[in-house]
């Protein structure tokens, strides 16, 4: 079975002067929301992105293209 890793990103589509439609996730910290547990207890969720942690991300996704997978869907 495959190893499963889920990300969650925040983006923004910045189309600025030259239209290019890259979309930028900024380094920084982000409130991701809350979810309430079966056991009633509520865990926040804060979203962190740092320059270690894209890096690692890309070289995940960028091997597993290599070995034949599809990549991370852009919509």
């Amino acid at each position: 079975m495959k190893n499963l890793n889920l990300y969650a990103l925040a983006n923004e589509l910045n189309l600025g002067e030259a239209k290019s439609g890259t979309i930028r996730v900024p380094f920084g910290r982000w409130d991701f929301g809350a979810k309430k547990l079966d056991d009633g207890r509520t865990v926040f969720f804060v979203q962190e992105l740092t320059r270690d942690g894209a890096e690692r991300m890309a070289a995940k996704i960028n091997a597993g293209v290599a070995d034949g997978e599809k990549g991370v869907p852009v919509y």
